[in-house]
């Protein structure tokens, strides 16, 4: 047998192999998909719908900062759920699984062009699934963080807008804009940051550690 030929079933082999693997992580984000489907309103689910029902979007935001928690925007996501019904809460844990995947695939083509690495779109995905399951697989309380409306809110959703800034910025840095265009990028990734550090304040914390890191040359 030649080498070429072995070296072809070797790649092939390996591809295979690739090829399993990222259907398994599929299967497994697949079925904790699946679990949030049975995600119904619950605790402090009701309080929100109630503020929103009484005071409307904005005048709920107003009233729940001033009163509750300085978490400025934990209602968009209750809101939106209000707005499209209910019943479509149990597929908020797939949407926001399938979003996170999204981003850390992003997240990990702009790493490996910084790395000048040639990593396939199958590699990419394999590594972003593995990176969102155990994260979920791991979580102290999945359900709290990630089927629960306003923990996923708190906990899970920040952590994707986080993924999806850290993203963007990095195929900003790559584009090398201008730098008028630069300074319109910043204002732009500055509203983007204060709109996700409402979410939760332990989010807006990681932000400013990870700009802190990148300002240190």
């Amino acid at each position: 047998m030649s080498d070429s030929l072995k070296k072809n079933k070797i790649k092939t082999l390996l591809q295979r192999i690739l090829q399993l693997n990222t259907f398994s992580v599929s299967v497994a984000l697949a079925v904790f998909a699946y679990q949030g489907f049975f995600s119904r309103y619950i605790s402090d689910d009701y309080c929100h719908g109630g503020l929103i029902n009484n005071y409307g979007f904005f005048g709920a935001i107003q009233t729940h900062y001033l009163t509750f928690s300085n978490r400025y925007m934990i209602l968009v996501i209750p809101y939106l759920t209000g707005v499209f019904g209910s019943h479509k809460l149990s597929y908020l844990p797939a949407l926001l699984i399938i979003l996170w995947v999204i981003a850390l695939v992003w997240l990990l083509r702009e790493v490996g062009i910084a790395l000048s690495a040639n990593w396939k779109n199958l590699i990419l995905f394999l590594f972003a699934g593995l990176a969102s399951f155990f994260v979920i697989y791991q979580a102290p309380n999945r359900y709290q963080s990630v089927f629960w409306e306003v923990g996923s809110v708190v906990h899970f959703a920040p952590l994707i807008w986080t993924t999806f800034l850290a993203a963007s910025v990095l195929t900003v840095i790559r584009k090398r804009n201008t730098k008028k265009k630069l300074f319109r990028w910043g204002i732009l990734f500055f509203v983007i940051t204060f709109f996700i550090g409402g979410f939760s304040e332990m989010n807006g914390a990681l932000i400013f550690s990870l700009a802190l890191l990148l300002s240190i040359r």
